[in-house]
């Protein structure tokens, strides 16, 4: 800030208690100064909390603490007047608002000082007038509490602590009755700071920064560009009321729509002409918000209204992305996809993850696999819908390069599963892409009807080097018998498979897991979940034996780390009411551990002694809910186990959820980076 605006805004007076929105000339002064980082106190609060959030505070961690939410503000206070820095900067903007609050908060706390009560004797001696002027009580209880619940004082800080802080605050203000103000501007920084800067910085923020010079313009920019989302047509309302003005306007529809796709073809035309957003774009997302909901457009046949609009935008969209060449993540939903798009894909050299999200396919992509096959893809995640489904399959040729493979039908309760058509198994592209593929997720896929996938893996373990699969997980909307499982896994023999979930198994018998190890001992996860029926729901339910009679199967996996299964917890015991009412309440305090010991510990302590690598023992609720998981450690003889959450544990790393791939773009299964060979998002570590 220069020394001609602070003169200046020192100048001004401000009432105690005003806004400094109320002051005219105050604001149009401000909007002069040059831009800063403002680090709030809050945000500094948490980031002392964040460094104790998986552990517990000792007293004397949460006394520092308290003081330090106590004191923090009268503290910046008394550095405005003693010249020290603090992480948010000794700025005049700033010391306004705390230059009020401190005004206010002195004036109370006299306030309380006066309320406080002498302490006198009833006689008028001389010496207990002495003694009424010098001994004093506490002040008023209420008083302090207010004062406390007001500027939120932690009760641990004492009322003389309080006069002592305010006494030095003071003092300092005495010696330097004027606020010593920083003077060195942001451009005095090393260009490596200020890249750090930009780098933590809002995307708001930094595009401020951006507008003030061409320095922090050109740092900027590979920050405020990096990630943009490009929205074709607006998200319409599906309530009824809508859905009648739709049928007795459909006339109307298309002229309601064609500005919302010339405001977002001018966006791309804009965008496409300028270089420098262009070369420090990575990820985009183009996104149809219209059609999002095509069950409802179709009741009332609009659907046909729109379409027409489409062949423009798909033009418009292959013509951006042709110029759109420094990307490496894109993201379409709900987007008609044409050859123009697919070749445009192709010619990205950075391209590293593609994501198609209910896209339309009008035509069978397979004659482009000599024109369009991109050979730096490595990440490619397929949301198909019920009309393209089956001819989405035929896009994966297209990415020959892709490690990580995620394949899911629409979302809603109502989508329909996935079948692999006949013409993928006899695809010779096709079958070297599953030979090609490390980490391979089907959601939702249909086995009775079309349970062709075995002889795909089959047909991919004899070209080449045989199936590379190390991650592959298969949620079948109708359980898997006995026969279907053994001969998936018999295909997956060769493969050299690190994590398995199998969801949805109709056959739950104990050898199950004896006809896993056989095929794949060296195994690190492993989840399965089990259904008894085609129309029950993969969710938590007693499996066909005991919990105990399975662990003993399990001594053949040498590496396993991670169990989940979807155990019903088959263990009973009395509630701790009915023992307490039995002793009438005799021996609350002393609880026998034998009786009330949680199923959950027993469950995991049993699987544990089988599996001596065991780490992590999942309790498998459903697709929606939240995981529950017990963390097991050793130390020599003893073993400790601990219940977390989903939250506090690997989870995703060995067990993705639909929603997770879905809406969570930094999955660890969606995001490789196949160069360094390990996980961009959460590393899979073994």
């Amino acid at each position: 800030m220069g020394a001609g605006v602070v003169e200046q805004l020192s100048t001004v007076d401000i009432p105690p208690g005003a806004s400094i929105h109320a002051c005219p000339r105050l604001l149009s002064l401000m909007q002069s100064r040059p831009p800063y980082l403002y680090l709030h106190q809050a945000e500094e609060v948490s980031l002392l909390r964040g460094k104790y959030i998986h552990e517990p505070l000792d007293d004397v961690t949460r006394e520092k603490l308290c003081r330090y939410e106590s004191f923090r503000w009268l503290d910046i206070i008394e550095g405005f007047h003693k010249g020290s820095l603090d992480l948010a900067g000794r700025h005049f903007s700033r010391y306004l608002p705390l230059q009020n609050l401190w005004r206010a908060f002195r004036k109370e706390l006299m306030d309380v000082q006066q309320k406080r009560p002498s302490r006198g004797q009833e006689n008028g001696t001389l010496e207990s007038k002495v003694e009424a002027v010098v001994l004093r009580d506490e002040p008023d209880a209420e008083s302090l509490q207010e004062l406390r619940q007001k500027w939120s004082i932690a009760s641990t800080i004492t009322y003389e602590e309080l006069l002592g802080k305010a006494a030095a605050i003071d003092y300092v203000m005495s010696v330097q009755p004027m606020p010593i103000l920083q003077r060195r501007r942001l451009m005095f920084l090393p260009v490596e700071l200020l890249d750090a800067i930009m780098g933590i910085a809002e995307v708001r923020d930094a595009r401020f920064f951006s507008a003030t010079c061409r320095l922090l313009r050109r740092i900027s920019l590979k920050y405020i560009y990096t990630e943009l989302i490009f929205i074709c047509r607006m998200f319409p309302p599906e309530d009824g009321e809508f859905l009648d003005r739709l049928r007795a306007h459909k006339a109307d529809i298309q002229s309601q729509l064609l500005p919302q796709r010339d405001r977002f073809m001018a966006r791309l035309d804009f965008v496409k002409s300028r270089r420098d957003i262009l070369d420090n774009m990575s990820k985009i997302c183009i996104m149809d918000q219209w059609m999002t909901c095509p069950e409802a457009l179709e009741e009332v046949g609009v659907v046909d209204i729109v379409r027409p609009l489409d062949a423009t935008i798909c033009t418009a969209i292959g013509g951006f992305l042709q110029a759109a060449t420094s990307l490496t993540s894109l993201f379409l939903w709900q987007i008609t996809l044409d050859p123009a798009i697919f070749q445009a894909v192709a010619a990205m050299p950075r391209l590293r993850t593609v994501h198609y999200n209910m896209c339309g396919l009008e035509f069978d992509p397979r004659w482009l696999v000599r024109h369009a096959r991109s050979t730096s893809v490595v990440n490619l995640a397929l949301v198909v819908n019920s009309e393209t489904g089956w001819t989405m399959w035929n896009v994966l040729p297209l990415y020959p390069q892709a490690r990580v493979c995620t394949i899911c039908p629409n979302p809603g309760p109502l989508h329909n599963p996935l079948f692999l058509p006949e013409d993928v198994v006899q695809d010779s592209h096709a079958v070297a892409f599953f030979a090609s593929v490390e980490r391979l997720f089907i959601d939702s896929f249909d086995i009775p009807d079309a349970f062709t996938l075995p002889t795909l893996f089959g047909l991919a373990a004899t070209t080449g080097n045989g199936l590379r699969l190390t991650h592959f997980k298969l949620h079948a909307v109708y359980g898997m018998n006995r026969n279907q499982i053994i001969e998936l896994l018999t295909a997956l023999s060769s493969a050299p498979l690190e994590v398995l979930i199998l969801e949805g198994v109709q056959y739950a018998e104990p050898d199950l897991f004896e006809l896993i190890s056989n095929v794949f001992p060296n195994l690190i996860a492993l989840t399965v979940c089990y259904r008894p029926n085609d129309f029950h729901p993969t969710g938590e339910i007693k499996w066909p034996c005991p919990s105990w009679e399975y662990a003993p199967h399990l001594r053949r996996f040498h590496r396993l780390q991670h169990l989940g299964m979807n155990l019903k917890h088959d263990i009973e015991y009395s509630p701790r009411d009915m023992l307490s009412v039995e002793e009438e309440y005799e021996t609350l305090p002393e609880w026998d551990e034998d009786a009330l010991d949680d199923n959950d510990w027993t469950i995991a302590r049993t699987f544990s002694v089988s599996c001596p690598s065991l780490k992590t023992f999942l309790f498998v609720p459903g697709p929606r809910s939240s995981n529950f998981g017990i963390e097991i450690t050793r130390n020599g003889s003893e073993s400790l186990f601990t219940g977390k959450f989903d939250s506090h544990l690997p989870i995703k790393d060995f067990n993705p959820r639909y929603h997770d791939i879905l809406f969570n773009t930094m999955c660890s299964w969606e995001d490789r980076d196949d160069k360094q060979g390990y996980m961009t998002g959460k590393e899979f570590t073994h």
